[in-house]
């Protein structure tokens, strides 16, 4: 599971600026679960009559990466579009999100009583790093997807901890069945579309793999569904450093 992460912004009038880096999540320092951010200015360029071009420009973010040995890499998300239009296209979120920023993250939610986990056919056991506190105050955890190894991991764990039944769900009337107050979506494939119809309003998506296709949906058709990803977070956590 990665922690190095290299964050690409736009800088007017600038050259390439040195990279500086910032650490995050210093509270899991016994549990080695810091996450690392490095994060590097990059100058303008042009899209004609201009030395800078696109392919160069590509390369020069390659080497940064190769720099910091990150394990995924971000852009700006203006930044992201006008490189996008211009040929170049960087995959954000190329890691699952790591296991301390899934509990900072989870710890700011409120009223969570239940968990629909979308499970993504890893076939390997990866446990799910969520704060103890919410799990105690869960009525329900379901499961969609096939019954792998993360199936038994899940289930194992839940029983044993907390004395609670995972449960295998097929639809929107099993959510439903149970009654929940607010539901967090764990959504943990590389890929695919979010299942909005199945989903109620008000639920929060916990997007553990920062899906730009999934978080376009929800921007656009599910505005009362509150939506995290790893992109999202840092995005907002760089809004005040640049």
């Amino acid at each position: 599971m990665g922690d190095r992460i290299l964050y690409f912004y736009k800088r007017e009038n600038a050259f390439y600026r040195d990279k500086k880096r910032t650490n995050l999540l210093m509270e899991e320092k016994d549990a080695g679960d810091s996450l690392k951010l490095f994060y590097c200015g990059l100058p303008e360029y042009y899209k004609r009559r201009s030395k800078w071009s696109v392919e160069k420009l590509f390369g020069l973010m390659q080497s940064c990466c190769e720099y910091v040995s990150a394990d995924s890499c971000y852009l700006e998300e203006g930044f992201e579009k006008e490189l996008a239009e211009a040929g170049i296209r960087l995959t954000s979120g190329g890691q699952r999100m790591c296991g301390g920023l899934i509990r900072k993250t989870a710890a700011q939610l409120q009223g969570i009583d239940g968990i629909l986990y979308l499970e993504g056919g890893f076939g390997k056991r990866m446990e799910l790093p969520l704060p103890d506190g919410m799990l105690r105050k869960l009525r329900c955890f379901f499961y969609l997807g096939e019954k792998s190894e993360q199936y038994e991991v899940l289930e194992e764990n839940l029983w044993q901890e907390y004395g609670m039944p995972l449960l295998s769900a097929k639809g929107a009337h099993d959510l439903a069945a149970c009654r929940i107050r607010r539901l967090l979506v764990l959504d943990d494939r590389r890929e695919g579309k979010a299942d909005r119809k199945m989903l109620p309003e008000r639920c929060v998506y916990l997007d553990l793999w920062s899906d730009a296709e999934r978080r376009a949906q929800m921007e656009k058709d599910r505005k009362g569904i509150k939506y995290i990803s790893e992109y999202v977070y840092l995005s907002r956590h760089f809004e005040g450093i640049k």
